[in-house]
């Protein structure tokens, strides 16, 4: 593995990539480079780059799959993605890149101030990597119907999406690093459960609630039969927000684990997705 301050920038353009390594370089990163998206996903595999920019339009493997195969490996899944978009470029377009979950956008490449910035933003400092978003959570073992859910159905093409699985409201933080960690701070959306579901009622899972209006619940390692770290309430649907920051101490535990996150309730209440958690030091 090459250092933490190595960027790979992938481009098909030729001038692109020497203007691009040449600011990057001065900037004090190492730059690897790579032509297209397959030889970019090549250089990925043989070492773990700090952070990854690439243009979008390139033949053989866009900048959008590219993107989706990093997020694919449990290996590089963390790795920050910058992708460069045309000038003027739809909102469509960095909506297929958050969904691919490319973290930020630039849109003219000799901005060499506006790259510089978007990389110091995706520092990884041990407080950026206790966040993980919806796209890097993982549904628990067990049935699943996964989708990708706005938080309305007549919400703007721009608005946040979120990753559901309608059978079970479980999902996992994997590989946790939970020294030090003292509370968790989570950004929820409630949904409206509006689907038809008959073909699945025999799958469907449910998780007894202590109080009225459920609970989200952490476990360590091993879902609802590990050690219990959190229990938030969750509030009132009638009288709250769809979105809500949920903030709970956390107990005391160390080493690397899974969180096992599960809100509880009725199978006929709200629908939960989690937009990000992070863990607090």
């Amino acid at each position: 593995m090459l250092g933490k301050h190595t960027v790979l920038v992938v481009d098909d353009d030729p001038d692109k990539l020497n203007l691009l390594q040449f600011a990057l370089t001065r900037a004090g990163y190492e730059v690897r480079t790579a032509s297209d998206g397959e030889e970019g996903l090549a250089a990925v595999a043989s070492f773990q780059p700090y952070l990854v920019v690439s243009d979008i339009m390139m033949p053989s493997m866009n900048g959008y799959e590219l993107a989706r195969r990093i997020r694919q490996n449990p290996q590089t899944r963390f790795i920050p993605i910058i992708l460069q978009t045309a000038a003027g470029s739809r909102v469509e377009d960095q909506r297929l890149g958050s969904e691919v979950g490319a973290l930020g956008f630039i849109t003219d490449p000799t901005d060499l101030e506006l790259l510089l910035a978007r990389a110091r933003t995706y520092d990884f400092s041990a407080d950026n990597l206790l966040v993980r978003s919806s796209n890097q959570l993982e549904p628990c073992s067990g049935p699943s119907l996964l989708l990708r859910l706005p938080l309305t159905p007549n919400s703007p093409a721009a608005a946040p999406v979120f990753n559901v699985n309608l059978l079970n409201s479980c999902y996992i933080y994997p590989d946790a690093s939970l020294d030090g960690v003292e509370a968790l701070r989570i950004d929820i959306a409630r949904l409206a459960r509006n689907f038809g579901l008959a073909n699945h009622k025999n799958e469907l899972k449910s998780h007894p609630a202590q109080t009225r209006f459920g609970e989200l619940v952490v476990y360590q390692d091993r879902c609802e039969e590990g050690t219990e770290l959190v229990r938030a309430v969750l509030p009132d649907p009638a009288s709250s927000d769809a979105r809500q920051t949920l903030a709970a101490p956390m107990a005391r535990a160390r080493g690397e684990h899974d969180l096992c996150v599960i809100f509880t309730g009725r199978i006929d209440g709200p629908l939960y997705a989690i937009e990000t958690m992070k863990l607090m030091r």
